[in-house]
């Protein structure tokens, strides 16, 4: 059984089945829900055929969670930015230097057991905002972005 998936964007993927009634599913995997009369029979007890291929679908793209958090916009800055921020904006030195503080503030306090990984806070926040950043070097632009994220975090939180 080969079924055609195709992305609509966010959690919502059309599933075709070629060799079933060959019409079209909408199935959104934050629900999760289907459209298919499979779904609506079984609801939640067991998954139907189309979102067992939406799940299948996005598993097979290791970045599709995070892209699934990003806006279509910023996806396809990712993807392939637009000439005009192609290596223009680069991360301010600064903000680089805060945010690197605030992670490894962030990592010795959990290697130190002050923290569980579970433990959201603005620290955390920065952490994630300068490992996004590091992760996004290849577009200077969003790293320049979650840099400055980074850093009005920190400067917000030593100013209060």
């Amino acid at each position: 059984m080969t079924l055609t998936v195709q992305s609509l964007g966010g959690t919502r993927y059309r599933v075709t089945d070629p060799a079933g009634s060959g019409q079209p599913h909408v199935v959104d995997l934050a629900g999760p829900t289907c459209d298919c009369p499979d779904f609506a029979f079984r609801g939640r007890l067991r998954p139907c055929k189309h979102g067992r291929a939406a799940v299948a679908f996005r598993e097979s793209d290791p970045q599709g969670g995070l892209l699934d958090a990003l806006s279509d916009k910023d996806t396809l800055d990712v993807i392939d930015p637009p000439p005009h921020s192609r290596g223009l904006e680069a991360p301010d030195p600064e903000a680089v230097a805060i945010a690197d503080v605030a992670l490894a503030l962030w990592r010795r306090e959990l290697r130190d057991h002050k923290r569980s990984a579970t433990t959201f806070d603005a620290l955390w926040v920065a952490a994630c905002a300068t490992m996004w950043a590091r992760e996004a070097q290849g577009t200077p632009h969003l790293a320049a972005r979650w840099y400055a994220m980074a850093r009005a975090v920190i400067e917000r939180e030593t100013a209060a």
